[in-house]
């Protein structure tokens, strides 16, 4: 069997680490997965009703719960399901790029000098919560991302 030259073995791919910048853009999308149904307030197990017998049926604990829900919780679910929505559609666009095309961004906005790749997607993640605000709770270090931001735009 002959032999066949994998992606990203033997090529030079400059300074970035190659299996680093992967692994960095799969943890943020495994992060965003995990907690898209993390609530802060839990509301007991899924699948219970209010007497605590559990209902039959697909999806039908999903209905119950959302009929249960005061204008509040309807609101911070609307807004969470729009921060995930739109945070998915950035990792998946941002995966899509390529550093070199990252850094092309950089050098035409005059602040390559600026780009570090370990930080980049937590600058995205901030514009992405600047855009679609996330509920108070749902990401804890979205102040540290926001700040980092804040401090690229500022220089």
């Amino acid at each position: 069997m002959p032999y066949t030259k994998r992606r990203g073995v033997g090529t030079d791919h400059g300074s970035i680490n190659w299996a680093a910048k992967v692994q960095r853009r799969k943890s943020w999308r495994i992060w965003l997965f995990r907690n898209f149904d993390r609530d802060p307030k839990p509301r007991g197990m899924a699948g219970e009703d209010v007497e605590g017998q559990k209902e039959t049926g697909h999806g039908t604990h999903l209905e119950k719960r959302r009929a249960d829900l005061t204008p509040e919780q309807r609101r911070y679910e609307a807004a969470k399901r729009e921060f995930v929505r739109a945070a998915i559609a950035d990792a998946k666009a941002f995966t899509d790029t390529t550093v070199e095309e990252i850094m092309e961004e950089y050098r035409r906005a005059g602040k390559l000098h600026r780009f570090d790749p370990d930080t980049e997607w937590m600058k995205r993640f901030a514009r992405v919560a600047r855009k679609h605000p996330p509920p108070e709770g749902l990401v804890p270090e979205m102040a540290d991302y926001i700040k980092l931001l804040e401090e690229d735009e500022a220089n």
